[in-house]
């Protein structure tokens, strides 16, 4: 293994440790932790920026699914979505996991319209660009994604 491959898994392990907590502590001091992990991790890999990006990457998926958890405004959680988007997603299937999850967590809060915005152009864009069935995204993959499109639009259509 080499350095960045044991930074990456330290990574991992030092924002599991701190999720385990997060049941336990406010979402604020549970970001805090992670802005330390952050913090401490940028600065083991500052000469390579593709790591770096990784390291951003990774805490912002946890400060993400936080807010999701601890039921945080709607505003904050798209706020927080947004963020991982800008950012980018290391794969085709992290984009397409992550859009799912806020997308659910939309119909599940019923900001219907939202969760539409959101995962209508990835399931159009993978229906049509032939991502499916590769190495990265699997047809079942964008059967979820586009069976939770096709429930959002019917609840938006109740609403």
């Amino acid at each position: 293994m080499n350095y960045f491959e044991s930074v990456g898994v330290e990574l991992a392990s030092a924002i599991d440790r701190a999720t385990i907590e997060q049941s336990s502590i406010s979402l604020e001091t549970y970001v805090e932790r992670l802005k330390e992990i952050e913090e401490a991790f940028v600065s083991k890999v500052l000469g390579d920026s593709t790591m770096r990006i990784e390291v951003l990457r990774r805490v912002a998926e946890a400060v993400f699914l936080a807010h999701l958890a601890k039921k945080a405004t709607p505003e904050l959680c798209e706020s927080r979505f947004h963020g991982l988007r800008e950012l980018g997603f290391s794969s085709r299937d992290r984009e397409l996991t992550y859009h799912i999850i806020y997308s659910r967590h939309c119909l599940l809060t019923n900001n219907i319209s939202t969760g539409i915005a959101v995962l209508e152009p990835l399931v159009h864009e993978l229906g049509e660009s032939g991502f499916v069935n590769t190495n990265e995204i699997t047809g079942s993959d964008v059967v979820i994604a586009a069976e939770l499109l096709s429930e959002l639009r019917h609840r938006r259509g109740l609403l």
